[in-house]
């Protein structure tokens, strides 16, 4: 027997692949190539094409969004090809409670303040336990709360406990909400902490971070530079996958810088004890001043060793110099494959600059405009190299790529070409 299925279900099987349910995505601008946006967020990254006629809320223009500091909500009406296809994008504000809960931002960002003495009080993260794993207030506790509850109890055994309640921009109205329930269950001693997460890394703070955090996090391939401050003889008996050797004896800042990169790295600092990465972070105060987030291994070294993630012994340690974060080629690989050209075997070279820009002969040339509807163009069966000019475009394209199951790398660089094509220094 035949099975005929109406026009409309027909319709549907044909639709669904490249299009899926509207919703609502939250993130930190990472990268503007207007109309698309790319989103870090609490899972990964998301690649956001702002629809013609696209509300900007209460933004004046993509331009005025600070790269890197500004978290947004996007309204998204359909997805195609994993790119979410945004209606409204908004700013997202920090938000208030009641003035008298409210810790102000400078006393919650003062580390001794929360550590010792009368004004000692235990942080309590009201974000989910996953987020809290990447990276938290160190020595915060993980206490969720959840909406749906008419009661929130962040530390139970006592009540009388000074506690800072904090969570992250998405959580506006429930951080006041879970404080008034705090205070109706009996909590005398409870505050907040608007800014949270973010205000504390702005400060220059150092995170805390659980090892399936960190492990998570590197799995995720995202940027992060690993530094073991242990001795040497104790890194090469064993070590995180691809972690620098710097022992706090001849610990240096400069030793984190990488070359060619406009920006730093976030670091995670491995320990023997926190304690010991932590008195590392204050040393010259080069982590109050390093431009990206520091993140300290809780438990140390012993908390990777105990969750049975990889180890890798012996063998001579990276330089920080020459270090090339998950998903990017390095100039010298990048170089090698421009002077090699296309074969059948080796991986595609994609130019994704516009076609009215120069575009040297022997490339395929798909703009970033034009990937979505044209990446059927691209094999499957190769590893696909990005590049564009300054490598704002590479990345947008290479999480899309990505994203749709592409192995795919960029190029993070300025690319320049003379007038034969071949690559300039």
């Amino acid at each position: 027997m035949k099975i005929r299925l109406p026009w409309f279900s027909l319709l549907l099987l044909l639709v669904v692949p490249a299009i899926a349910f509207a919703g609502t995505v939250t993130g930190v601008v990472e990268k503007i190539y207007p109309p698309y946006l790319l989103l870090k967020t609490g899972s990964g990254h998301e690649v956001v094409r702002l629809l013609d006629g696209g509300a900007l809320g209460n933004v004046e223009s993509l331009g005025h969004l600070r790269i890197g500091r500004d978290r947004v909500a996007i309204d998204w009406s359909v997805e195609s090809h994993r790119v979410k296809i945004a209606t409204q994008l908004t700013r997202m504000p920090v938000f208030t409670v009641y003035p008298a809960l409210e810790v102000p931002a400078e006393q919650a960002a003062t580390w001794h303040d929360l550590e010792s003495g009368s004004e000692k009080r235990l942080m309590v993260d009201m974000r989910p336990v996953r987020e809290w794993e990447e990276g938290h207030v160190l020595r915060s506790i993980s206490a969720p709360f959840d909406p749906a509850a008419n009661a929130y109890t962040p530390y139970p055994s006592n009540r009388s406990q000074k506690i800072v309640l904090h969570g992250d921009h998405d959580q506006s109205s429930d951080v006041q909400r879970a404080a008034r329930l705090a205070i109706a269950g009996g909590y005398d001693n409870i505050r907040v902490y608007s800014g949270g997460v973010e205000d504390w890394t702005a400060r220059g703070k150092p995170l805390g971070i659980t090892a399936t955090g960190a492990q998570r996090r590197m799995a995720r391939l995202d940027e992060l530079m690993v530094v073991d401050i242990r001795d040497g003889a104790s890194w090469k008996a064993g070590h995180i996958p691809g972690a620098l050797s710097l022992p706090a004896g001849v610990f240096s800042p400069e030793a984190l810088t990488v070359r060619n990169r406009n920006h730093p790295l976030p670091v995670l600092l491995v320990a023997n004890s926190e304690q010991e990465a932590l008195n590392l972070f204050g040393l010259r105060s080069w982590g109050r001043g390093y431009k990206a987030p520091v993140f300290i291994l809780e438990g140390g070294f012993s908390a990777w060793q105990q969750a049975g993630y990889p180890l890798d012994p012996g063998g001579s340690p990276p330089v920080a110099a020459d270090l090339v974060p998950p998903g990017e080629l390095g100039d010298a690989d990048f170089r090698m494959l421009w002077k090699l050209g296309a074969s059948a075997t080796s991986p595609l070279i994609l130019n994704v600059r516009e076609s009215d820009e120069p575009n040297p002969a022997g490339h395929l040339n798909i703009p970033l405009s034009e990937l979505e509807r044209r990446m059927k163009e691209l094999p499957t069966n190769r590893e696909i190299i990005v590049y564009c000019y300054a490598g704002t475009r590479a990345a947008i394209a290479y999480h899309i790529l990505r994203n749709n199951g592409y192995r795919a790398r960029f190029y993070n660089m300025t690319v320049r070409t003379g007038d034969s094509g071949e690559l300039l220094e």
